[in-house]
């Protein structure tokens, strides 16, 4: 069988706290930010070829990894992870496989892309 993961990424990043709220007795709620970390399976593939991808600023970014990950989930809700997060990726025996800042992250529809 294929292991379309064969590496496991690391991160760790505070969520943004939700906007301020009324619960059921009409008292305001000020929630927290959260400290969000774990690891997910995921695959590592270096960039070969054009290290530059379309900003959603009509800039280019570049970066040297692309990771495909199973989605990041909070309270079973899906997360971004935010840009500028330092994050790891290692394979299976502990070896780092690619570091650095997110530079950009996308939700798909069966998995999570990551640029670093």
């Amino acid at each position: 069988m294929i292991n379309r993961r064969p590496h496991i990424l690391s991160y760790s990043f505070v969520q943004e706290a939700l906007p301020p709220y009324q619960d059921e007795n009409g008292n305001m709620v000020f929630p927290e930010p959260v400290e969000v970390s774990g690891e997910v399976k995921c695959r590592v593939e270096p960039i070969k070829s054009n290290p530059f991808k379309p900003s959603t600023d009509g800039g280019e970014l570049i970066y040297e990894f692309l990771i495909f990950a199973d989605y990041i989930k909070v309270d079973g809700n899906k997360v971004e992870i935010p840009k500028g997060t330092e994050i790891e990726a290692k394979d299976m025996e502990g070896n780092v496989m690619a570091k650095g800042e997110v530079a950009d992250f996308a939700n798909d529809q069966r998995q999570c892309r990551i640029w670093i």
